[in-house]
This record gives structure tokens, C-alpha cells and sequence, in this order.
């Protein structure tokens, strides 16, 4: 789903196809899988300990276990602790006639006719060779798919309309094997739930860090009928987060880096503990609200950042449509104060016109190399990939 915003923010990773709620915690314990991190003692919320469970390495919020006739994925409830937001049982198509636990919602896999709601996710098909399964769509404006207007122009995909309240006739008229669109807190599908059709929620945003996020891509994988080339994925994604990081930590120096804009009265921040607040120290920076102990967006006053942030090196900003630096300028007089907005070290990604959305929430190893180029351009790392200059 997609949040129509004047100004949208690309460093909230974990937001809903770009900017919705959080996530809490899963845990592992032995065979025997419990929300432990949500405080569920019960055992009602646990994985069934009989199967092989796919290791996850990052992602809290997810544990799928193998089965003789079926791969059984349980998510938890981020805004009910200790809470189960849905449990699916991916049966493959060479067991149609096996049973499945009670409670489980059954998708027959893989996908060869779905619906989807989110940028992010119809990227990771096409990363993942699987765009032939898809017969819909929603929010398709958002989506920076090449090929995308010509298929929905010439009928082999259907344009469902807004995420928000889609066109239930068309959707109807697809007959999906699933939809897949991304909750929040008290989502309410209305109509597309009396369909009959498996709704499959994509909470992946929800994780607390960018590779736990990443990891989501093995459930993707499974739904789609390609595990061995997601769970590759997976790793090929993880090592090369692991290389650039890697590579940064030797960086002689951590300038102190700024983000976001001021919007109305209200600048909003990245929370120490959020994923981008993360991925500024793993670019080896040093984050103005680094020592915030929040893993949300931190609603704050303009004198707020502008005291704390004073005197970053670096400012990181996103825009929509045509921005330059006399447009920055004219927004706001305060910004006059930043040491960043004075030596014009400010680096901005047109999020409307770029990939960023599409691309990012699978790919956090590519805005990480691009955080390091802008932060250490010793290293020589090449040239950006989502932010420039601003002139």
C-alpha cells in the first residue's frame, strides 16, 4: 500500500511500501519455536517443532518450518504482543490433497495467478523470474517497472486500481491463487476478504533491520516456486552488506550525518535504534540521534534537530519532483543554522523519479554502498546509485 504523501521519506525502511507502523520480536529456542520476544509463554503462538525449520539469521519476525506436504510460515502480530498476525500453510502443488493443520490459512504453491500491492514486492518477483505469475496489480503509478504500462496496456495484467480500496470486480474477475499486499494496524480488507481468496500479508517492513527484511525473501521464494534462487539471493544480498560494511569500518573518520526534512511543524527522525539509524553505523557514521534508544520515526520540533544536529557534516534528504538547493533554501530560514546546509554537503534522492521504493527494501546492501561513497569517498567506491548533490 502506498501512502500519498507531499513529501515521502526513503530512510524509513521498515515502513509500509513506504511509510506505515513497526514490528516487534520472534525468537528461536531449540525445536521448540515461541514468540519469546513478545512475551508468549503460553505456546500458542509457536511453530510446530515436527519439520526441519529454514534458519532465518536476521529476521525476528517470521519462522517457517518444513513439513512432509507442506511448509508451515507463522508471522507475528506486531501491534499485539505476543499475538500471531497469520499463519499459512504453503502446500505445493504436488500435494493437493494433504491436510493441513487447523488454523492455517492454505495457499496453494506456487503462485500462477496473483495480485500485488506493493512496489517493493513486484521488483522482488522480477528479480526472482516471476512476473509471468502476475495477473494484477494496485498502486501501479508507484511501481518503476519498465515493462509494466505495455502489460497492463495489452491485457495480461490487470490494473486493480488504488491499494487502498481496490476495484473488487477485477480482482474477482483475475480468480487469484492470492493476493499479497501489506498490513497495518487494524487492517481492514473489507470486500477482498469475503473473496475466498488467500490474503497474504507482507509484513516484512515490520523488521528491525535491513537484512532481517532482506531474509523475508525466502517465504517470497517459496510462494513463487523458486526457493533455491531466493534463499541465493538471500545470501548474495547479506555478503555483499557484509563486504561493504566491512569496508567502511576501516574508514579513518565518521562524520556526523543529519536526514530528513522539516514538514510542517514537525521534523521527523529516524530513532537511533531504526533501521536506518543502523545502517548510518554500519556506513561507519555517526547519526545525530544515534544514542535514541526508539526504533520508529521520532516526531520532533525544528529547534529540536536543529540543536542536536547543528553540526552534522552530512545532510541526507529526499524530494518529489524538480529540487534544488535555492528550493531547500526557501523552505525553512532555520536551516541557515546547519553547518551541512552551509558548506552545501547535502545529498538528495528524487524518490518519485528513482528506484529507491522498488528496489531498497530487498536490496539494503545497494543503500549502503551508497551511504559509504557519500560518507568515506576515499574508499573510491564509485559513483551513487539513489543521491546527488544538491545544486
Amino acid at each position: 500500500m502506498q501512502n500519498k504523501q507531499t513529501i515521502i521519506h526513503p530512510y524509513k525502511i521498515n515502513s509500509l511500501s513506504g511509510l506505515r507502523v513497526r514490528l516487534s520480536l520472534i525468537s528461536l529456542v531449540l525445536l521448540v519455536l515461541s514468540f519469546s520476544a513478545v512475551g508468549c509463554r503460553n505456546g500458542k503462538n509457536t511453530a510446530s517443532s515436527d519439520g526441519d525449520t529454514i534458519p532465518m539469521k536476521f529476521a525476528k519476525n517470521i519462522i517457517m518450518v518444513t513439513h512432509k506436504n507442506y511448509t508451515e510460515v507463522v508471522l507475528a502480530n506486531p501491534w499485539r504482543q505476543g499475538s500471531v498476525l497469520q499463519r499459512y500453510a504453503l502446500v505445493d502443488s504436488n500435494h493437493r490433497d494433504a491436510s493441513i493443520p487447523e488454523g492455517f490459512m492454505r495457499v496453494d504453491v506456487p503462485l500462477r495467478r496473483c495480485v500485488v500491492f506493493t512496489a517493493a514486492h513486484m521488483e522482488l518477483i522480477r528479480m526472482l523470474g516471476r512476473t509471468s505469475s502476475v495477473k494484477g496489480v494496485a498502486d501501479a503509478e508507484y511501481m518503476h517497472q519498465p515493462w509494466l504500462p505495455a502489460a497492463i496496456s495489452a491485457g495480461k495484467i490487470t490494473d486493480c486500481g488504488n491499494s487502498m480500496s481496490p476495484n473488487i470486480e477485477k480482482v474477482m474477475g483475475i480468480k487469484p491463487d492470492a493476493v499479497l499486499l501489506s498490513p497495518y494496524e487494524n487492517s481492514d480488507y473489507g470486500r477482498l476478504e469475503q473473496l475466498g481468496v488467500p490474503l497474504v500479508q507482507l509484513a516484512d517492513y515490520m523488521e528491525t533491520s535491513a537484512l532481517g527484511r532482506a531474509e523475508w525473501m525466502k517465504f517470497y521464494g517459496r510462494l513463487m516456486g523458486c526457493a533455491t534462487e531466493a534463499d541465493s539471493l538471500v545470501e548474495d544480498v547479506c555478503r555483499q552488506y557484509d563486504k561493504v560494511r566491512k569496508l567502511a569500518a576501516h574508514a579513518k573518520t565518521a562524520p556526523q550525518v543529519m536526514t530528513e526534512r522539516k514538514t510542517g511543524a514537525v521534523w521527523y527522525m529516524p530513532g537511533g535504534q531504526s533501521t536506518m539509524g543502523q545502517m548510518f553505523r554500519d556506513a561507519h557514521a555517526d547519526y545525530a540521534f544515534g544514542d535514541d534508544k526508539h526504533s520508529g520515526s521520532l516526531p520532533l520540533s525544528a529547534e529540536t534537530v536543529i540543536d542536536k544536529a547543528s553540526n552534522a557534516d552530512v545532510w541526507i534528504l529526499s524530494y518529489n519532483g524538480d529540487f534544488n538547493f535555492s528550493a531547500l533554501a526557501s523552505e525553512y530560514s532555520g536551516y541557515g543554522r546547519l553547518k551541512a546546509f552551509k558548506t552545501k554537503n547535502v545529498y538528495g534522492c528524487g524518490v518519485d523519479k528513482s528506484r529507491y521504493f522498488d528496489e531498497v527494501p530487498f536490496r539494503p546492501d545497494l543503500l549502503l554502498r551508497d551511504l559509504t561513497i557519500i560518507f568515506h569517498p576515499e574508499l573510491r567506491l564509485g559513483a551513487t546509485r539513489y543521491y546527488h548533490l544538491i545544486k
